[in-house]
């Protein structure tokens, strides 16, 4: 049945092997792309990276590509996708900002955890 949907709409299908990203570049490129963004802005707990996932793929779409002067998404749509609004990128921006303070925080304990007291010294003692 797959076959035949194919055929009847003009798809020429390449198959590849599954672990093999030589066979398929431009998903291979696309994925690093989405990794990429998820590993800038996912908070250190890594526990909101599907929440991202949209915000990602909306950037990626709306990239122009240099060879055709067009973004992924306006020959698909017909249309270029609208930014990213305001008020998601204030929140991302808040949580990149929380998370670096977290994480100086942590930092800060961890290296006070190691330092030891030092002697109090006066005037005229013998070092």
């Amino acid at each position: 049945m797959w076959k035949r949907l194919c055929e009847l709409l003009r798809i020429r299908q390449r198959l590849s092997t599954a672990w093999h990203p030589e066979t398929d570049g431009a998903t291979e490129r696309t994925n690093q792309e989405v990794e990429r963004y998820i590993r800038i802005f996912a908070t250190y707990a890594q526990d909101d990276w599907d929440e991202l996932l949209p915000p990602a793929a909306m950037a990626l779409n709306n990239q122009t590509a240099t060879s055709t002067g067009l973004s992924p998404s306006f020959p698909t749509d017909g249309y270029h996708l609208k930014p990213v609004q305001v008020k998601e990128t204030l929140r991302s921006d808040g949580r990149s900002t929380a998370a670096m303070a977290s994480a100086q925080e942590r930092q800060e304990e961890n290296a006070n955890a190691r330092r030891q007291t030092s002697d109090q010294y006066k005037l005229e003692d013998k070092v």
